[in-house]
């Protein structure tokens, strides 16, 4: 509990420097929160109850983030999640973005009856850098418990869709992966797929030399065996399970180099104007899955020509929660092709913020400031 008390000061001194006080809002009064111990005012309900609710709010640092959440942790998280988004106990809504000359702000929002978490997270992307934050609140105290530095944490809940993804979608012998892209997300879509099936080799490849070179070294050294290739044909050809995770606007991964078996996980593109996998791809696949039909619809700019020549609509695809609920059976055959397409959901923030803070004992509340569960 040092380290709470440590991080929630912190938190305070640099939010409200001494000889500033705390920030006056308005108290609306219906906006107060009932606890066991009492009433927790509602903000602007007076100094203590200011200081109580500043005091519950803990920021936490890319730091913090890799010394306290696995990407072990973060599959089960995400498992669970999406478990209980089947049986419609969470909410979540598509990505929102704002724009001005030079930047882009970007927005999900999620919420988890379960939990009696809602959080968003937001990143702003600008020409030189992308920032990335989870903000989270508890219902039961009506105010932010936490604001979390995002980048890692978003490596990590990508990497665990595609993880997902593969535990139910690719073949159960599958040892060999392809990946094109080694950018920022790269390493944690392997490790990833490391999780969840016995992996003997992966072959990787970039535009760049170097960069392809420095990625098989690292997964080498810490995850399997992994080897450079000089296109992105010979990462693909023969392998069991693909991943393309770049930003280019013209498919990097073309259908014809599929063969039959193999499971491909398409994570770069979230964008309508960007695609990664030609159409031959989504053609040739028994089983299109996606993490969300809404957000893919609106993002998903691989499936754009399919759709504008009425050969595919989102209706057809399976959802990620569909298929760890069982409502669908996912692969049915050894020889069938089939695609992952992740654009990145709010509620697997919202999964991975909310393991985090239970792990750092941040979350759930002590009970004398807990509602409450009704019989």
């Amino acid at each position: 509990m040092d380290c709470v008390n440590r991080l929630r000061a912190e938190t305070v001194r640099i939010l409200y420097p001494v000889g500033r006080g705390c920030p006056r809002r308005r108290d609306r009064g219906g906006l107060r929160r009932r606890a066991a111990g009492g009433v927790c005012g509602g903000i602007g309900g007076g100094d203590q109850s200011r200081r109580e609710l500043l005091m519950s709010l803990v920021f936490l640092s890319e730091a913090d983030v890799r010394a306290n959440l696995t990407m072990r942790q973060v599959l089960d998280a995400l498992e669970h999640t999406f478990r209980r988004l089947a049986d419609g106990e969470v909410d979540y809504r598509p990505r929102q973005r704002v724009r001005v000359a030079g930047a882009m702000l970007h927005v999900l929002p999620a919420a988890s009856e379960d939990s009696g978490l809602l959080a968003f997270k937001c990143y702003l992307s600008t020409r030189q850098s992308v920032t990335f934050h989870v903000v989270v609140y508890d219902r039961r105290v009506g105010a932010p418990i936490a604001i979390i530095e995002a980048d890692q944490l978003g490596r990590l809940r990508t990497g665990a869709a595609t993880g997902l993804a593969t535990k139910y979608l690719a073949r159960r012998d599958a040892r060999t992966v392809g990946v094109i892209g080694t950018g920022r997300q790269a390493y944690c879509q392997v490790e990833a797929i490391c999780c969840v099936r016995e992996v003997e080799q992966v072959l990787v490849y970039s535009r760049q030399q170097e960069h392809r070179e420095r990625f098989a070294s690292l997964v080498s050294e810490r995850l399997v065996p992994c080897v450079a290739v000089g296109t992105a044909e010979e990462a693909v050809r023969n392998r069991d399970i693909v991943v393309t995770v770049t930003n280019s606007r013209d498919p990097v991964l073309l259908g014809e180099w599929l063969a039959p078996g193999t499971h491909v996980n398409a994570v770069g593109s979230n964008a309508l104007s960007r695609a990664e996998i030609d159409t031959v791809c989504i053609q040739r696949a028994a089983i299109v899955a996606c993490d969300s039909r809404e957000q893919c619809a609106q993002e998903a700019g691989d499936f754009v020509p399919l759709m504008e020549s009425g050969e595919w609509k989102w209706s057809d695809a399976v959802e990620l929660a569909e298929l760890i609920a069982g409502w669908h059976p996912g692969r049915l055959h050894d020889d069938q092709i089939t695609v992952f397409k992740s654009v990145g959901i709010a509620l697997e923030d919202l999964a991975a913020a909310t393991r985090l803070l239970r792990n750092m004992g941040l979350w759930p509340p002590p009970l004398s400031t807990a509602e409450p569960e009704e019989s």
